[in-house]
């Protein structure tokens, strides 16, 4: 292979990512995030992605931290200890990154499912805009995936 060829290879495998330095930090999917709710007086399993070996080190500002490491397939799992009902809370995940969620709760959590009238907004809803206005219940949280 002629030189050239080899370098317009190089240059493209650098340019499509495919030699690029990998700078990773530790992440988490959607489902956590500032104003979350996690069930109360249980282990709850926390989940994301890192750097395989990179050390993980989940803090509740109850009193409660778990630590773990990257699996070689950039996954880990770790199972946070929570209080009874409460809040609001602080929630920190650290690896080579730190990542803070705040207004968390612990209380109960319910996972709602089942046809498209599920996903039925107050405000769709015959003087639901009335209710909506007048509805103060800040302890209340609500996820909606769109998957």
């Amino acid at each position: 292979m002629n030189r050239a060829i080899k370098i317009l290879l190089l240059v493209i495998a650098f340019i499509s990512g495919a030699l690029s330095p990998v700078v990773s930090a530790v992440s988490l999917p959607n489902v956590f995030g500032n104003n979350m709710v996690l069930q109360q007086k249980t282990s709850v399993p926390v989940w994301g992605w890192g750097e395989p070996g990179e050390r993980v080190l989940i803090r509740g500002d109850w009193g409660s931290e778990v630590t773990g490491t990257v699996n070689v397939d950039g996954s880990w799992k770790l199972f946070l200890e929570t209080p009874a009902y409460g809040g609001p809370y602080n929630v920190s995940v650290e690896g080579e990154s730190l990542i803070q969620f705040e207004n968390v709760m612990i209380g109960e959590v319910w996972l709602c499912a089942g046809q498209s009238n599920m996903g039925w907004r107050l405000s769709a809803t015959i003087g639901g805009e009335e209710e909506a206005s007048s509805a103060h219940y800040p302890g209340i949280r609500i996820f909606r995936s769109e998957r």
